[in-house]
């Protein structure tokens, strides 16, 4: 009975160890650990790594970030891709951006997690050295509270703006076309800070849709301007971009606008309206223009 016992204690070892996790490639650590994050508002986390071993031939690394709630449902995500070469012994660190979109519904207030890790080809995970683990290699590395009501401007959209769509992903929850040039109309700016824009030029060709330009133009382009006291700016060249917008509530009463005008439209043979540039993000950064106060403190 005793080298029954004894036999089963050595093979609950064995499988013990056979499930033992292997050992992580990296550290991991965000700072701040707790972070504030309103609507429709902006805030920035410190994300540091560490590795510390190779990553084999997984492919070229991609970071995942999720906010889950109680449930460990996944609401919002911040993936991207690792920034720079993988190097063992090779530390790389970040500011990544949270945000709540103002074109998208408000999170409940309340509590939630933030996970994160580290992902390649074929959805290969790697072990980390970091928070509390919450799933297969995904560890908890901060925690968000959203308080309730609104905590930045209100917007308003001046111009022809098509109804809003769905975006396409967790990241991006909605999107907007611009039908022509636009205006975004903010009210009771709660002082000086930035309005954080995402905004996507289309390809030149999209399905049975081409590209009109302008008398003269021949790329792409949104010129940017308005009353809310950050200097003109413009884009070029199709794709996404991110741009922030310096606007200063109490130079304007609380109100201010920001123009955009395309040199472009969208046309399409089927009747579908013309269309322009998309919006794809807008939140508020509280603080000075250049973004800094973005962060939160703990």
């Amino acid at each position: 009975m005793r080298r029954q016992i004894l036999a089963v204690a050595v093979l609950a070892l064995v499988l013990a160890g056979c499930r033992r996790e292997p050992p992580a490639v990296a550290r991991l650590s965000v700072e701040p650990r707790l972070v504030h994050l309103g609507f429709p508002d902006l805030r920035s986390i410190h994300v540091s790594w560490q590795p510390i071993a190779g990553l084999g031939d997984g492919g070229p690394p991609f970071v995942f970030v999720h906010l889950l709630d109680r449930h460990d449902r996944v609401l919002r995500t911040f993936d991207h891709p690792f920034p720079g070469a993988w190097q063992e012994g090779v530390p790389v660190s970040y500011d990544l951006k949270l945000f709540q979109s103002a074109l998208a519904t408000p999170l409940a207030p309340g509590h939630y997690r933030l996970t994160a890790g580290l992902y390649g080809a074929k959805g290969m995970r790697w072990p980390l050295a970091a928070g509390p683990k919450v799933a297969r290699f995904e560890y908890q590395v901060a925690e968000i509270e959203v308080p309730g009501g609104s905590t930045g401007p209100h917007v308003a959209y001046r111009g022809v703006w098509l109804p809003s769509e769905k975006g396409s992903d967790r990241q991006f929850l909605a999107r907007r076309w611009l039908e022509g040039e636009g205006t975004i109309e903010l009210r009771d700016l709660p002082g000086a800070g930035s309005i954080w824009l995402v905004l996507t030029i289309p390809e030149a060709q999209a399905g049975s849709e081409r590209m009109v330009f302008d008398d003269g133009a021949n790329a792409p382009a949104v010129h940017i301007d308005g009353s809310c006291g950050g200097a003109e700016a413009g884009l070029s060249g199709s794709g996404r971009h991110e741009i922030p917008v310096a606007a200063d509530g109490s130079a304007h009463g609380g109100v201010c606008e920001i123009h955009l005008k395309p040199n472009f439209s969208m046309v399409s043979p089927g009747g579908r309206p013309e269309r322009s540039v998309a919006l794809d993000a807008l939140a508020w950064m509280p603080g000075p223009a250049d973004g800094s106060a973005a962060r939160p403190s703990p």
